[in-house]
């Protein structure tokens, strides 16, 4: 397994700009979002990245408003991710660890998109995912400086909060 705690750190340090990572999928074992810098899969069992996948690596570029914004979707058992950038077509497979270039809009069927945005959840921001029994959101550090590095995920099961620190 690859440690992706330097690239994590470095990401910490830039501003999060006007668009939070956006939830693809979760369950019991893994987290899995995008942003700007890429997709990552959080590992919850673990608390860290267990796959970090740039758009740089597709030739894609890092764009997700506007005509070629990138969207990424899940299976329902998430470990196949659809990336789709304008013409551009990708699907990730988890298990093999391999991205897959199509060139036709063929595999829009099977994806979905999870995220559900929810008004007033205290001390939530953009949104947040609902997986079974469990709510998942990002907060911020308080007295934060805007940055990654003061982005939180939190993790709420039974009235059990958990909170994860992923880009220190």
């Amino acid at each position: 397994m690859e440690n992706y705690k330097e690239e994590m750190q470095q990401i910490g340090e830039n501003i999060i700009g006007s668009d939070l990572p956006k939830f693809i999928y979760a369950d019991d074992n893994y987290v899995e979002f995008y942003d700007y810098h890429g997709i990552y899969i959080y590992d919850i069992q673990n608390s860290n990245i267990y796959r970090y996948i740039t758009f740089s690596e597709m030739g894609l570029v890092s764009q997700i408003q506007g005509d070629n914004a990138i969207q990424v979707y899940a299976e329902q058992n998430g470990r196949k991710l659809y990336i789709l950038s304008g013409k551009n077509q990708y699907v990730y497979d988890m298990g093999k660890n391999k991205i897959r270039q199509y060139d036709n809009a063929v595999i829009v069927t099977n994806m979905f998109h999870f995220e559900k945005n929810l008004e007033d959840e205290d001390n939530s921001i953009g949104g947040i995912y609902l997986y079974n029994d469990r709510k998942i959101y990002w907060s911020y550090v308080i007295g934060g400086t805007g940055l990654y590095k003061d982005l939180e995920l939190n993790i709420e099961k039974g009235g059990k909060k958990t909170v994860y620190t992923i880009f220190k």
